[in-house]
């Protein structure tokens, strides 16, 4: 959770007559964000009642948290070990903030959120993390993306959803 902008008053001797507080918090999970956002709520209508305060608040969700069907990612477990080699896939990464568009599919339809890397060893631009001002994808990436995608779908339409 963070804030972000914070707007009040126009000197440090006057009492503000108004405060803006623009923030943003992602939870892995919709009951989580519901109680951050009561939470949220009480805390402030608590502080601003103790302080002769009024208070508008308002609450605009931009992207739900990504949660993976189990049977689709299982599924995709299976598919990456036979493009990359199970030496090369991870089942177990750490759960991540990071929001998509995806995430709100993933709401209606059983689906899965995949991470394939484009890092090289021969290329250390590579090695920089997505929207970092020296990132520069390993292409080859783009390669094994297509095809794992390629693949998964083919056995997904075939009925292959057991390998």
């Amino acid at each position: 959770m963070g804030i972000g902008v914070l707007q009040s008053g126009t000197r440090y001797n006057i009492i503000a007559k108004e405060a803006v507080l623009e923030g943003t918090f992602r939870t892995f999970s919709l009951e989580t964000r519901k109680k951050t956002q009561d939470s949220i709520e009480r805390i402030l209508r608590n502080t601003c009642e103790a302080n002769g305060a009024e208070l508008e608040i308002e609450f605009r969700s931009y992207s739900s948290p990504l949660i993976n069907d189990e049977k689709s990612a299982g599924f995709a477990a299976k598919i990456a070990k036979i493009v990359v080699g199970a030496e090369n896939v991870n089942t177990q990464q750490p759960k991540s903030l990071g929001a998509d568009d995806f995430a709100e599919l993933a709401l209606e339809v059983p689906g899965v959120y995949v991470n394939i890397g484009t890092r090289s060893k021969e290329d250390e631009r590579s090695a920089y993390p997505h929207h970092h001002e020296k990132f520069d994808i390993d292409e080859q990436g783009l390669l094994t993306s297509a095809e794992f995608y390629v693949l998964y779908t083919l056995n997904y339409l075939n009925g292959n959803g057991e390998l």
